[in-house]
């Protein structure tokens, strides 16, 4: 954006934000309604989804899930969590149509978040987002015709100011990604139309500029993509909203449309009615779009939802969208719904375990257990209907075995780790596989019991052929996991040999990776390295890890939660680890804090004092009354121990006050307090924490010469688990 356009940007925004600010406006809708539990909330979501919108409830059970998502709005405003007042402004206007925009039916909970969005959105120059704000608070306060005017203006500064861009691609696809960021928040009718004539526009400018070339060679591919393409794009705009007329209306409309605008026609038309055949062609269509455009393809499917109740593959295509998108328990309760309503069908039983069976492989698990115990019985249900209902079918996707370790899983991370043992250990004794021998063997590790974690990485790697493709990747991290436990059980020689085997497999398959798949294989060779005594190489591989993957948040919790606890301390690169988290990634503001705690905790591993733009960080955030502002807080000094303790409200917060007063203490020369804080983080069973993991490493430390263990080799750190390691390790977080 030029300088000349960011001022009118500028001025623009600072005379809505005073809008906001000023009198104030008589709300449009009653009071909101009582929000529902936190766990009814998945269930009446999904049921909302299905009402017809003709359906009386619709309004009243909207109004509770409204309710129910603006609970934390203030706290995202206060905290000017950017992304988060975004995400809750979409949740929002994910639960209205188009008409509801038209009828000026719109959420109050929308008015603060939309006069924020004005505010920060002008400063990062988001001109959908700022677009959508002034959108909603038109719909919400007709009487004032400043918003309107205000509205035509951005929208008439974004085309002109694009129009001396030559390329009509770049022109347009300036233009059309502003457009549909402003339709996923606010989808009223003229702003899809605008979106929709976008696409028809940017067709007729590149064949105009392509001129007599369009007839032959590159230019004429080009013409025949675009014109191609448009007439699909075009759909996709109405069909994401479930507006199948307009869909087919806006393709009619289209002049020139050629043969792939009549081919698509031809399946919009046949998906009108409610017959059978319509449910089927409206079903084709959500397939089609299901790989490219996965975001239309549910829009498509919660039309089939409400048009179609009964029909089963509906809440499948949901299922597979929201499997697709890593939401498993969204996905487990869409299949629920399908099996309810086609009990008969082995296939989508299997099609179900079998997603449940990649979110265990994924480790996505959240300390909350209530969803994820939830989702268990979920699936042992559709386990033991499937076996009642087809016997001698073939195996199933999933196991109660697999279940089993589902569970340890879940309890693992809640802070239940002998619950999570038991489950473990019988699901090794009902059937051993290699993920869940992984998991024991971490859970054993976190317990103190090395030498009964290594077994059990040994089981693993037994039942991991050297060499394979297919398991390559779990072999060099059970060879890391063995090392890890040889270390803290003594045998450092038998340790640097599984280190240097894991070490040599992530060199074998350097050149082939990319991407995240490439930093997280830097990330394990530099704590490998390091562990190996070679600092240097560990550090350029730190470097490679978020080169990378720059904007992934991991890479950078990965190498600062391993420098809190390495011996001696490397200050300069955890504090250029996080100045590039700061600049390079899209961290949340409990993650800003996090980090800069973690710095703050290796400056005072050093002696060293803390980095002025870490200090600055805490103070800064020091100001919220979200968790993490407590803790900002607590690591500038403003709020003592006790103070941010008595704002904890659950026992991982708990375990987190623990461990950060305990670095506090460490700063303050005070180790025998550390000490205390630190063991009364083991003693909370938060085994999945960061925390955790960290207090586990320093104890051996910090406790008296004559009762310490064998210390590791020069240079060498102790044992500390990173989150490209199966996520377990994660925690909270």
């Amino acid at each position: 954006m030029s300088s000349t356009s960011r001022l009118l940007a500028l001025s623009l925004a600072a005379a809505l934000a005073a809008g906001c600010a000023g009198r104030p406006h008589r709300p449009t809708t009653p009071p909101a309604a009582a929000p529902l539990p936190e766990a009814e909330l998945s269930s009446a979501l999904h049921r909302y989804l299905g009402l017809a919108l003709e359906d009386p409830a619709r309004a009243a059970l909207r109004a509770r899930l409204v309710a129910s998502i603006a609970q934390t709005s203030s706290a995202a405003i206060e905290a000017k969590d950017y992304d988060a007042v975004v995400d809750h402004i979409a949740r929002i206007t994910d639960l209205l149509t188009p008409s509801d925009f038209a009828s000026g039916h719109l959420p109050r909970a929308l008015e603060p978040l939309a006069c924020f969005l004005l505010r920060e959105g002008d400063r990062r120059g988001d001109e959908g987002r700022v677009l959508a704000a002034l959108l909603i608070l038109e719909v919400l306060h007709p009487e004032d015709q400043s918003y309107p005017r205000r509205y035509r203006e951005l929208a008439t500064w974004g085309r002109e100011a694009r129009s001396t861009i030559a390329n009509p691609l770049e022109r347009y696809g300036q233009l059309l990604d502003v457009w549909e960021t402003h339709a996923d928040l606010t989808p009223r009718e003229d702003v899809l139309d605008t979106l929709a004539r976008l696409h028809v526009e940017r067709r007729d400018a590149v064949l105009a500029a392509l001129g007599p070339r369009a007839e032959s060679g590159g230019g004429a591919r080009i013409a025949a993509r675009i014109e191609g393409v448009t007439p699909i794009d075009v759909a996709a705009v109405y069909l994401q909203r479930g507006e199948l007329g307009e869909a087919i209306a806006h393709v009619e409309g289209i002049a020139d449309g050629g043969e792939t605008a009549a081919r698509l026609l031809f399946l919009l038309r046949g998906a009108r009615g409610r017959s059978d055949a319509a449910a089927g062609a409206l079903f084709d269509i959500a397939q089609g779009f299901r790989g490219p455009r996965p975001e239309v393809s549910e829009g498509v499917c919660r039309l089939g939802l409400r048009r179609f109740p009964r029909d089963p593959r509906f809440p499948i295509c949901l299922a597979r969208v929201a499997a697709a998108d890593e939401r498993y328990p969204d996905a487990t309760e869409w299949y629920s719904q399908a099996i309810a309503l086609s009990p008969g069908e082995l296939e989508s039983y299997d099609e179900a375990l079998d997603a449940l069976r990649q979110f265990i492989a994924r480790g996505l698990f959240d300390t909350d257990a209530t969803r994820g115990r939830a989702l268990v019985t979920q699936a042992r249900h559709i386990l033991a209907e499937r076996q009642a209902r087809f016997p001698a079918a073939p195996e199933s996707p999933l196991s109660d075995g697999q279940l089993d370790a589902l569970e340890g899983a879940i309890d693992m991370n809640a802070g239940e780790p002998a619950k999570a043992r038991r489950w473990f250990e019988t699901a090794v004794r009902d059937q051993p596989n290699p993920a869940v021998l992984e998991q024991l063997g971490i859970l054993l590790e976190r317990l103190g019991e090395p030498a009964k974690a290594a077994a059990r990485y040994r089981e693993m790697l037994d039942q991991l052929p050297a060499g394979s493709p297919r398991t390559w990747v779990a072999r060099a991290e059970g060879l890391e996991h063995l090392g890890d436990a040889l270390e803290a059980a003594g045998d450092h020689a038998q340790a640097r040999g599984a280190y240097r085997e894991a070490l040599a497999s992530w060199d074998a398959h350097r050149a082939a990776a990319r991407g995240k798949g490439l930093a997280s294989l830097e990330l394990h060779r530099g704590r490998l390295l390091d562990q190996l005594g070679k600092h240097d190489e560990a550090v350029a591989a730190f470097h490679a890890s978020i080169v990378a993957a720059p904007r992934w948040r991991e890479t950078y919790s990965g190498v600062l939660s391993y420098l809190v606890v390495r011996t001696p301390p490397d200050l300069v690169l955890a504090t250029d680890v996080f100045r590039r988290a700061l600049l390079g990634a899209t961290l949340k503001p409990e993650w800003k804090v996090y980090f800069a705690l973690w710095v703050q905790l290796i400056a005072a591993r050093a002696d060293r004092p803390t980095p002025p733009e870490v200090r600055s960080l805490l103070e800064r955030m020091a100001g919220s009354s979200a968790w993490w502002g407590h803790l900002a807080s607590l690591g500038a000094g403003a709020l003592s121990y006790d103070a941010v303790r008595a704002h904890a409200s659950d026992r991982g917060e708990r375990t987190e006050a623990d461990f950060y007063d305990g670095a506090a203490k460490l700063r303050a020369g005070d180790v025998t307090g550390a000490r205390a804080r630190f063991e009364a983080v083991l003693a909370s069973g938060m085994v999945g924490f960061y925390e955790y993991i960290m207090a586990q490493a320093l104890l051996p430390q910090l406790r008296p010469a004559a009762t310490a263990a064998s210390p590791p080799p020069p240079g060498a750190a102790p044992p500390a688990r990173c989150p490209s390691c199966p996520a377990a390790t994660e925690g909270r977080r």
